[in-house]
């Protein structure tokens, strides 16, 4: 059986405890089908885009600030009294009374009471249709704008920020089960070898050549591979459960993209000028200045007067000698000073320039982390394709010298030792070169999401120096 099935046989015999047998519960993935997925399903991004479009509406809701506020109002009304009209308070009738004739010619027509009248009732309702539009507000409309915009602009960066950090996890999660793969794969090969040391110990030691304790030690290390192996494939398992959670898969999710390495980088200039012009921090930190203008502009609008149109247009009155006095309908214009109010307007006036102040430092601070950010992504991007450049010597020199080892053990002119640290050497090289193409990667995928170019990950991949797949490391 091919080492690649092989292992996903025994991974899907170990996750999912299921009896496999020829067909494998899994799913073939590469890695530009998982992030265009990821970008579909990831539940940190969908709560990130919820955020922008609830911005969004709450910065279409301000265009309505310059349109009319209508109101249906209604009321019911209960006085202790009725309001009463006397006609004896009014000339020339306020002359009849407090004079002896006047009190004749009044208790003639009915006594005081017959000159008073009811013009509301006791109890009574009124709706109507109000308006109020404002014509003017010291700028506090257009401030309200600006900050609906800015906020916008926070949760667009917000999301770039969210998108970015789960293209990093992706490409941690997604290589490192490739990385378990080889390592598993390395450590099946350890085995496999020292199985094929031991048999010929075994063979040795039966006619004499090598002595009882030199079988013993093969065996020991071939025991050892085991429990390696073993562990190996514990890695892989739960490498393989959380990239699968990642991609809210049911079933095993298999990268098929092996890992790379590209001959050199480009210069790390271009990607700190990237970085800088498109980092969703500083954007994010623009916008937040802006907003904090406009917060600026709209307690400043509070020392200027208010004004606006209103009008008001009965629907229902009582039908009281008040309520036919009056008018079917009203408009006017009305202005509001404000003198003095409880919200300290110079206190905050100076809370928010302490706050842009705040902004313009965070600005600063974040330029220079973000460049230093660029700059050890770049060095340790580097420092692994050196490493990874200087191990194939070294491998080279592994498979030369376990050659020569094994010859010479066959010939009994070398120990079990000399043949076991010779067989791990090279175990140990290819671990290495594949950790280093791993920490290439990961670098690589830093330095893409710092400067905002994700998508050019595929055409590192396309120009790789080198792939690793199972059949490199079995050379």
């Amino acid at each position: 059986m091919p080492v690649r099935l092989k292992n996903r046989f025994l991974i899907c015999m170990v996750v999912s405890g299921l009896a496999c047998s020829g067909a494998v519960v899994a799913e073939d993935y590469t890695f530009a089908r998982a992030w265009q997925e990821i970008q579909g399903i990831s539940d940190v991004l969908a709560a990130e885009q919820a955020n922008v479009e609830r911005s969004e509406l709450l910065q279409e809701a301000t265009k309505s600030l310059n349109y009319p506020q209508v109101e249906l109002s209604g009321s019911y009304t209960v006085l202790d009294d009725p309001v009463e009209l006397d006609i004896l308070d009014f000339n020339p009738q306020s002359g009849l009374k407090d004079n002896p004739i006047g009190e004749l010619i009044i208790d003639a027509l009915g006594g005081r009471q017959a000159f008073k009248t009811d013009i509301t009732n006791r109890s009574f309702g009124r709706v109507a249709l109000t308006a109020l539009w404002p014509i003017y507000t010291g700028g506090r409309i257009a401030a309200a704008k600006e900050i609906g915009a800015a906020q916008t602009d926070i949760a667009n960066q917000m999301f770039d920020i969210t998108q970015r950090t789960v293209f990093e996890e992706l490409v941690k999660v997604y290589f490192g089960v490739v990385l378990a793969q080889q390592n598993l794969e390395t450590h099946q090969q350890l085995e496999t070898d020292f199985l094929k040391h031991l048999g010929n110990a075994r063979a040795l030691e039966k006619q004499g050549q090598i002595a009882k304790v030199e079988r013993m030690s093969i065996e020991v290390a071939y025991d050892q591979s085991r429990v390696k192996t073993l562990k190996s494939l514990k890695t892989l398992e739960i490498a393989q459960v959380a990239l699968s959670q990642l991609m809210h898969s049911s079933v095993e999710v298999y990268p098929t993209d092996p890992l790379f390495t590209n001959a050199k980088l480009p210069p790390d200039q271009p990607f700190i000028s990237t970085s800088l012009g498109k980092s969703p921090l500083l954007r994010s930190l623009d916008a937040r200045d802006r907003e904090l203008q406009a917060i600026e502009k709209a307690n400043r609008g509070r020392y200027y007067p208010e004004v606006f149109l209103f009008a008001d247009v009965p629907l229902y009155t009582d039908d009281s000698i008040a309520s036919g006095y009056l008018p079917d309908w009203a408009v006017g214009v009305g202005f509001t000073v404000p003198l003095h109010d409880r919200y300290n307007r110079s206190k905050n006036i100076d809370a928010t320039l302490k706050a842009q102040e705040s902004v313009a430092r965070l600005s600063d601070a974040t330029r220079r982390v973000i460049t230093v950010a660029v700059e050890v992504a770049y060095k340790e991007a580097e420092k692994a394709l050196a490493e990874f450049a200087g191990l194939s010597s070294s491998l080279e020199l592994a498979k030369e010298n376990l050659r020569l080892r094994e010859a010479a053990f066959k010939e009994g002119f070398s120990t079990a030792t000399a043949l076991i640290d010779a067989q791990l050497f090279i175990s140990v090289v290819r671990l290495q070169r594949s950790a280093a193409a791993y920490h290439y990667i990961f670098s690589l995928a830093q330095l893409l999401a710092l400067s905002g170019e994700v998508n050019d990950f595929g055409h590192y991949q396309s120009k790789a120096q080198q792939n690793f797949s199972s059949m490199e490391i079995s050379q």
